[in-house]
């Protein structure tokens, strides 16, 4: 009985000609690596990186007189902003900022974080209500009155929390219509 054995590629190149074959295929390889290499800085402008709409922070020990209802050991949060109605208002109406912080282990509201807004645009609307803390279900909000006044046009609102040593910024676009400076 004639049993059959299966011949690879590479035993069947002439033994004297291994070599030149080794090293064919590491510049190959090699050479690939370094286009790879070279045209990644090129190709990051064709295609950035989507951005990143929240932040984990580590967090600080805050040193208190006296402990806080959040005894959760957290080593980071997440930071959002919630705009109500939405992305969009008219001039003359109120818009509601909320700030929302979770511990980032856990998902639970991270009491405590102290939150500043500012909204910034075209001329008349530069807003930068007083700073807050996280209640117990880890929400600052503000209720601010857009003037009939303000530009009609694009806006940004910026929410900062920071606890203990650590911070995180979230910002989210505001159009505003309708006003008489625009």
């Amino acid at each position: 009985m004639i049993t059959a054995h299966p011949v690879w590629p590479w035993q069947r190149l002439a033994p004297d000609r291994r070599p030149l074959a080794t090293v064919a295929l590491v510049l190959i390889s090699l050479s690939g690596l370094l286009t790879g290499i070279v045209l990644r800085p090129l190709t990051q402008d064709l295609w950035p990186r989507s951005p990143q709409r929240s932040a984990t922070i580590p967090l600080a020990k805050q040193p208190t007189a006296t402990p806080t209802t959040n005894t959760a050991q957290a080593e980071s949060f997440f930071l959002g902003l919630q705009l109500s109605p939405g992305g969009e208002i008219s001039a003359g109406n109120t818009l509601t900022v909320t700030a929302i912080a979770k511990l980032s282990n856990t998902r639970a509201p991270a009491q405590g974080v102290t939150c500043t807004i500012t909204i910034t645009g075209p001329d008349t609307l530069q807003v930068q209500p007083a700073t807050q803390q996280t209640d117990a279900n880890g929400e600052a909000a503000w209720t601010i009155p857009i003037p009939n006044g303000a530009n009609s046009g694009g806006y940004t609102v910026t929410v900062t929390g920071k606890w203990g040593q650590f911070s995180a910024t979230w910002e989210n676009n505001l159009e505003i219509r309708g006003g008489d400076g625009g």
